[in-house]
C-alpha cells in the first residue's frame, strides 16, 4: 500500500471522526462541510477529493453502524454456546454494549434518516430490516425454547431495538451503574418481558 492511498484513508477516517462530532452536536443540517475541513485541518476544498458531500459522510455513518452491529451481534451468537438462550444473551450483550459505546453514531443514526437522498435511506433501512429480522428471530427462538407466550414477537423486537436507543441517550462510563450491571439487567427484564423467568 502506497503511502498517498494510506494518507488517504486515514483523511477519511478523520473526516468521519470530525462529521461525527459536529453532527452530533450540531445537527446534520447546521454542520458546513468548512466546518468539517477546520475539524480535521485541511481545506474545505481538499474534502472533495475524498467525498462527492457532506451527505456522502452522513450515509457512511448511518450504513457504517448498521454493518458494524449486523457483523458483531452474528460473530456473537455464532461464538456463543449454540442454544436459544444463550445465543439470545450474547445478542443482547452486544446490542446494549454497542449503543453505549457509540452513543454519538447512533443518535445520529436515529435523528438523522429524513436527511438521508432516497436511495441512502433504502441502503439504510435495508439494514435496519435486516438486523430487525435477526433479532425477532432471536426472540422466537428464545420462546419457544422455554416455551412462553410471547404477546406479540415483534412489538417485543422493537422493544430490545428501543432499549438499545434509549442506553445510548443516557449512559455515562463513569455514571452510576457499569455497563456490565445494565447489560445483565435489561438481558434479564427482556427476558422477564418474554414470560422466561431466571
Amino acid at each position: 500500500m502506497t503511502k498517498a492511498i494510506r494518507d488517504g484513508a486515514r483523511t477519511k477516517v478523520a473526516m468521519r471522526e470530525a462529521a461525527t462530532k459536529l453532527f452530533y452536536e450540531q445537527g446534520y443540517e447546521a454542520t458546513s462541510l468548512r466546518a468539517v475541513a477546520g475539524a480535521v485541518g485541511i481545506q474545505v476544498g481538499s474534502l472533495y477529493n475524498h467525498i462527492k458531500g457532506k451527505d456522502e459522510l452522513l450515509t457512511d455513518i448511518m450504513i457504517a453502524v448498521m454493518d458494524d452491529l449486523l457483523l458483531l451481534v452474528h460473530d456473537a451468537i455464532d461464538a456463543a454456546e449454540q442454544t436459544p438462550r444463550a445465543r439470545f444473551e450474547a445478542a443482547m450483550d452486544c446490542h446494549i454494549r454497542y449503543h453505549a459505546e457509540h452513543a454519538r453514531k447512533v443518535f445520529i443514526g436515529n435523528s438523522e434518516l429524513r436527511a438521508l437522498t432516497n436511495g441512502d435511506r433504502k441502503a439504510v433501512t435495508a439494514r435496519r430490516r435486516e438486523y430487525e429480522v435477526l433479532l425477532e428471530g432471536l426472540v422466537r427462538d428464545v420462546a419457544q425454547e422455554a416455551g412462553a407466550d410471547v404477546l406479540d414477537e415483534k412489538l417485543q423486537t422493537y422493544a430490545i431495538l428501543a432499549l438499545g436507543a434509549h442506553v445510548a441517550s443516557w449512559y455515562k462510563p463513569r455514571g452510576a451503574f457499569s455497563l456490565a450491571h445494565v447489560v445483565d439487567t435489561y438481558t434479564r427484564m427482556s427476558l422477564r418481558q418474554m414470560g422466561i423467568d431466571e
